[in-house]
């Protein structure tokens, strides 16, 4: 069975792209092999000398929608909410951590991200 946890990972504010290169040609492309587990890194630019016919490539056209939202749960523990997806009726899909069904968060001191 697959966990949330199995895809938590540390990944460092100075690795993360905060705004798209002027020349995409140059983006970071990080090569996994299946057979050996090796990884190695290279640019995009060289991506269809690394393709091979018997590969599938999955494009991936989603955007992100930067709405985490800080706050503290009762009993004074922080706490991060991220908004996904409208729902209508100011209602929102999200995801959070170390929550109970009827948590209350307090966001009244924090800012959104």
């Amino acid at each position: 069975m697959i966990s949330i946890a199995d895809f938590k990972y540390s990944l460092p504010d100075r690795l993360i792209a905060h705004e798209p290169l002027a020349n995409r040609a140059g983006s970071r492309l990080m090569l996994v092999s299946r057979a050996s587990g090796e990884i190695a890194h290279t640019h995009f630019s060289a991506l269809t000398d690394v393709l091979t016919k018997n590969d599938i490539l999955v494009i991936n056209q989603t955007k992100v929608f930067p709405a985490r939202l800080f706050g503290v749960k009762r009993g004074g523990d922080p706490t991060d909410i991220l908004l996904v997806k409208p729902l209508g009726d100011n209602r929102w899909e999200a995801l959070g951590r170390n929550l109970k069904i009827g948590s209350i968060i307090d966001f009244n001191q924090h800012t959104f991200a």
